[in-house]
């Protein structure tokens, strides 16, 4: 068979029309830019999540040894919202945060699985450690992609597949990874 070159290409996740955004109710596709644009109050790629559902805080459970390495991490993480009480949010799924003297924790999506990284060695591109800083970094200064503005993360859970049970917007139930080194995503 004969061959064609192919130049780089991205698969991306779609929309035809409005059904595919949940309907009138919760989105409407841009046919411009292919992807849904949830109205207020729901978020995710086809807007299927309601953000009501949403849990704000997540505990993370002390009985199980997940977190632990060489420095104390966040027992309690909050979602991340901007200046307007909008959702600050990562390949269509929420951020949460914790806030101290030293920066931000993070817990996000990374595209099939969640990390955890901290603002100081994660996000190298990022000059204000404060809440603020990041929500100003990953809504305004750049188009967040892992491969290009994510350096390094200290957990990983496990793998998500869209739409599967485990892609609920949420990291509650997975198991996590410890990460030694920088963290190099292949997707």
């Amino acid at each position: 068979g004969k061959q064609y070159p192919m130049s780089d290409f991205s698969l991306v996740l779609g929309c035809r029309d409005d059904y595919n955004c949940g309907g009138e109710q919760q989105g409407s596709c841009d046919l411009n830019n292919n992807n849904c644009q949830c109205h207020p109050g729901y978020s995710g790629a086809r807007c299927q999540s309601r953000d009501s559902d949403l849990c704000e805080t997540l505990a993370i459970n002390e009985q199980f040894s997940s977190f632990r390495n060489s420095r104390d991490y966040a027992r309690t993480l909050q979602l991340l919202r901007d200046g307007q009480d909008q959702l600050v949010q990562v390949y269509h799924h929420p951020i949460y945060y914790y806030e101290d003297d030293n920066g931000v924790e993070l817990l996000m999506y990374l595209g099939y699985r969640w990390g955890l990284t901290h603002s100081l060695i994660g996000l190298p591109g990022l000059q204000n450690h404060t809440k603020e800083g990041v929500v100003q970094y990953l809504t305004k200064e750049v188009n967040f992609h892992v491969a290009k503005h994510l350096e390094k993360v200290e957990f990983l859970s496990d793998s998500i597949l869209f739409g599967s049970p485990e892609d609920n917007h949420s990291p509650v139930g997975l198991s996590w990874s410890a990460i030694l080194g920088n963290f190099v995503d292949p997707a």
